[in-house]
């Protein structure tokens, strides 16, 4: 009786499971086996009947120096972007977790950045960061920063720190939220304790606040270098890739290939050397973070 019961659990688990099986196969695995089989083709938009090159996309893209200076400029924004939303958002989240007048509009009020349709808010970022009839280069010369007009976004030395600090602007609201739910789940007998023996704000951040909210900062912080390694429209809206490919990243470079120059197969490389990156990452994550899962239970 017992082992008929225990069959058709096991039948109705697979049942039930089975739907979003299928629906995984279709949406990942189905799509990455198509990407990776273009890759060994050189295939063209439109081409029927691609010849098959093998690895040659991978032969001839991996060693070019053009492919390794959009690696660089990935990592380069992604590190840029996760060490400045990063403790943004955590004071925000600090800020938003005090009570005083007003706290309620005012967390209403920071999520609008993130809330916004990100081509809106990029477009206006592109307006107040021109530099003809921009605000911000106004602001900068009547006020004697600068004395002549900055090209935010036409300058190469400094189109890419313009797009983070755009973006930094957009993600840091996401940060400050998870933070904040982190914050209300600390139990307020810590902080009475702590005041009881005489702690001051810092020893009471460094020793309660940090240690309770590190879970939650960790955790956003891997979500958020995956969505920045994989992030295309705000570099697209803003720049491009420009100018001179100096904010081109390999999400950027995938379009171009893809959709400029048609070169599907190139574009398809592309594609998988940056799911092997992400992967890799992630995987080093999970690795990490296990690790540390045993030691605490150790």
């Amino acid at each position: 009786m017992k082992k008929n019961i225990a069959e058709n659990e096991s039948v109705l688990g697979w049942i039930l499971s089975t739907p979003s099986v299928v629906w995984i196969l279709l949406i990942i695995v189905y799509p990455v086996i198509l990407t990776l089989w273009i890759s060994l083709h050189q295939q063209k938009m439109v081409e029927v009947n691609p010849p098959f090159i093998g690895l040659k996309n991978y032969i001839d893209l991996l060693p070019s120096a053009k492919f390794l200076f959009q690696l660089k400029l990935t990592l380069i924004w992604t590190f840029l972007n996760i060490v400045l939303i990063t403790p943004v958002g955590v004071l925000l989240g600090l800020l938003l977790n005090r009570q005083f007048k007003g706290v309620g509009i005012l967390r209403t009020w920071i999520l609008l950045s993130w809330i916004i349709p990100i081509v809106a808010t990029t477009l206006i970022w592109q307006w107040m960061l021109e530099p003809a009839v921009g605000i911000i280069n106004f602001l900068l010369y009547e006020t004697g920063i600068t004395r002549s007009y900055v090209n935010f976004l036409g300058d190469p030395s400094i189109s890419m720190l313009s797009i983070v600090v755009v973006n930094v602007w957009r993600w840091s609201p996401f940060m400050g939220i998870m933070t904040l739910a982190a914050l209300q789940n600390v139990p307020k007998e810590f902080y009475d304790a702590a005041r009881v023996d005489g702690a001051n704000a810092w020893q009471t951040f460094w020793h309660i606040t940090l240690p309770q909210i590190i879970p939650t900062v960790s955790v956003t912080s891997f979500i958020l270098i995956i969505w920045l390694f994989n992030m295309f429209p705000p570099i697209w809206l803003l720049t491009e890739g420009g100018p001179i490919e100096s904010t081109t990243t390999l999400p950027i470079a995938i379009y171009k290939e893809a959709f400029r120059l048609f070169r599907m197969g190139k574009a398809a490389t592309y594609s998988i050397i940056l799911l092997i990156v992400v992967s890799a990452f992630v995987a080093g994550y999970m690795m990490l973070f296990v690790k540390s899962r045993e030691e605490v239970v150790k």
